[in-house]
């Protein structure tokens, strides 16, 4: 009998827990998309570090800086982040058969290939 109460309370325990989480991460998404940095990222420090995608997001979202990629001379046909984490590439829209890359810390273009046909 005590051995199964333990059980149950162990359970809610976990279950508030996992709904004071979600709904601190939510209030803190709330107030990254309205602005409030400070008061998302401190949202965010009083969590555990569990459940970590949802708070990377979040966080992510309070250190995310707008960067406009300048130098194609044609719309992207396809964007991907390069795997040292630090350019980004992109497939030119028309058929030119070029391959642009940019330093995402400061927007500028580091290179600019042609590929084969």
């Amino acid at each position: 009998m005590v051995e199964a109460s333990r059980r149950d309370l162990a359970v809610a325990k976990d279950r508030s827990d996992h709904s004071l989480y979600a709904r601190t991460v939510a209030l803190a998404y709330q107030q990254a998309t309205s602005g409030n940095l400070t008061s998302a990222e401190d949202l965010l420090a009083s969590l555990p570090e569990t459940l970590r995608f949802q708070w990377e997001h979040v966080h992510g979202l309070c250190h995310a800086e707008i960067v406009q990629l300048e130098g194609m001379d044609t719309p992207a046909r396809r964007l991907a982040m390069a795997f040292d984490g630090i350019h980004v590439v992109a497939a030119s829209y028309r058929a030119d058969n070029k391959l642009y890359r940019w330093d995402i810390a400061n927007g500028q273009p580091t290179e600019m290939q042609s590929l084969p046909c």
